[in-house]
């Protein structure tokens, strides 16, 4: 691709007005930056469609085939407090179903105030609990439970936002694999609102992304995993209410 072609496409998403619908949703769907979740929570009604991909050594931390992967989640604001998601996380070449099925519930615990973070509480791939046990436990490569606060700050001299995040996960789960365990932290910076820059810590790994609101309601995200394996996503959000 040209660089002309590349710099009309960027003109054309910095032209384009009402962003209020674009998504902020990690690779996962969940409501956060590259992988770390933070507070802030759909809208109640919100719909997004998130379509991923993952690099083959990240997948491999967690499940046993050597391909790459894609991830179809949707996500829905349920209720002012709460998001839900669910999808498949798919290996390229996979004869054996679907993939593996992935689910998160988020609540809300605070909304974010002038002087207070917003704080949520998350659980993952939840599907062994013991009384649920809807998989075997073996079946769970990404589970995960936090607690997670956020604050948006604006910078009215640069004319833009800084957004910070910080959470701890426990290892609590049943589960085969587990993320977000321990600390995570991450800061997204917006220069103007069409684009987002992302650096976060995931308690492994340091990863880094820009996510660009190409339409109203269509986002794409290309992130680096430990800052050198590409990865890439497009979300699209509706309102149903």
């Amino acid at each position: 691709m040209s660089k002309q072609v590349l710099a009309r496409f960027f003109l054309c998403g910095v032209l384009v007005q009402h962003v209020y619908g674009a998504a902020q949703n990690t690779v996962y769907g969940y409501s956060g930056f590259v992988v770390t979740p933070t507070a802030t929570i759909l809208k109640d009604g919100e719909l997004t469609g998130n379509i991923g991909r993952l690099p083959t050594l990240y997948a491999d931390n967690y499940v046993a085939y050597t391909f790459d992967y894609t991830t179809f989640i949707a996500s829905l604001g349920f209720m002012p407090f709460m998001e839900v998601s669910f999808g498949f996380v798919r290996p390229d070449n996979y004869q054996g179903g679907v993939g593996d099925r992935t689910m998160a519930m988020r609540f809300q615990v605070l909304r974010e105030k002038k002087n207070q973070p917003a704080l949520a509480f998350g659980l993952h791939d939840f599907f062994a609990i013991s009384g649920l046990e809807l998989e075997p436990e073996d079946a769970q490569h990404f589970a995960a439970t936090y607690l997670v606060l956020t604050k948006q700050i604006p910078l009215p001299f640069l004319h833009s936002r800084l957004t910070l995040n910080t959470g701890y996960g426990f290892d609590v789960l049943p589960a085969k694999d587990d993320v977000l365990n321990g600390w995570f932290w991450g800061f997204q910076y917006s220069p103007i609102e069409q684009v987002h820059l992302l650096f976060e810590y995931d308690t492994v790994h340091y990863n880094a992304g820009i996510r660009y609101n190409l339409f109203s309601h269509l986002t794409y995200t290309l992130s680096f995993w430990q800052l050198q394996y590409m990865m890439h996503q497009f979300s699209f959000s509706i309102h149903l209410k």
